[in-house]
């Protein structure tokens, strides 16, 4: 599962080998000449990233009890020791409750006269009922960091697709970020499907401190006091206790 919180370990681990370790890609290396001045910069971020990361993984990775307890003060050792999942929203399966007749088709054919499309991993929006099938237009979905933005195109005129692959049934469950009721939010930018065992958990705020670089990871930093996680935070929470 892409939620189990050890593929951060592999992300940890493939990570160093593929950007820390790797010299030559730095504004450093003799060989910049050759590359775009982005890429440069971009691997040079990373490998920033990853140089400030390493200590603290080092010591969560193969450290002690006392190591936890340093790295996350005020955060129950118990409940962290039983951490081994995450509830990361933007990445969970996209619902729009708000959009009636909103279909994803894996794939359907859609024809017009003689002509034919082949439909395949698409969300559509299904217009007029035909004797063959539906009417449709593309939905299209713009992720954006703090929010879904939603598009209605048609670029099928005139096609119809086959109604044997349209439902129109709704989600059972999509609640706004994926979080539960009670949570308040002055606007409302995703809404998300949740997996089964969230609830068997417990909902953990992460505090921690760390070296504020900035956007690029460029600045000297200051030390900032950090908290990720909890019932209501939208983008990342990490859950104890999922057996």
């Amino acid at each position: 599962s892409q939620y189990n919180i050890w593929d951060e370990y592999l992300t940890q681990i493939s990570g160093l080998t593929s950007c820390f370790l790797r010299h030559d890609l730095s504004s450093d290396a003799s060989t910049t000449g050759s590359r775009q001045s982005h890429n440069v910069a971009y691997y040079d971020k990373i490998q920033a990233m990853y140089r400030q990361n390493l200590p603290d993984v080092e010591r969560i990775l193969f450290g002690d009890d006392r190591d936890l307890e340093a790295l996350f003060p005020g955060v129950s050792l118990r409940n962290l020791k039983k951490l081994r999942h995450y509830y990361h929203a933007p990445a969970m399966g996209q619902c729009f409750p708000q959009h009636d007749r909103v279909e994803y088709l894996s794939g359907a054919v859609a024809r017009k006269g003689q002509d034919f499309a082949l439909i395949a991993n698409t969300r559509i929006h299904v217009d007029q009922r035909t004797q063959e099938g539906y009417f449709f237009r593309d939905f299209v979905v713009q992720q954006q960091p703090d929010r879904d933005v939603v598009r209605v195109v048609d670029r099928y005129p005139g096609f119809i697709v086959d109604g044997r692959k349209v439902s129109l049934g709704r989600s059972s469950s999509c609640p706004p970020y994926g979080i539960p009721r009670g949570c308040r939010f002055k606007t409302i930018g995703r809404y998300r499907k949740t997996p089964s065992w969230l609830n068997a958990g417990t909902p953990l705020a992460l505090t921690c401190r760390i070296h504020d670089r900035g956007e690029q990871c460029q600045a000297r930093g200051s030390l900032q006091k950090v908290t990720v996680g909890g019932v209501c935070d939208t983008q990342m929470r990490p859950v104890a206790g999922v057996r």
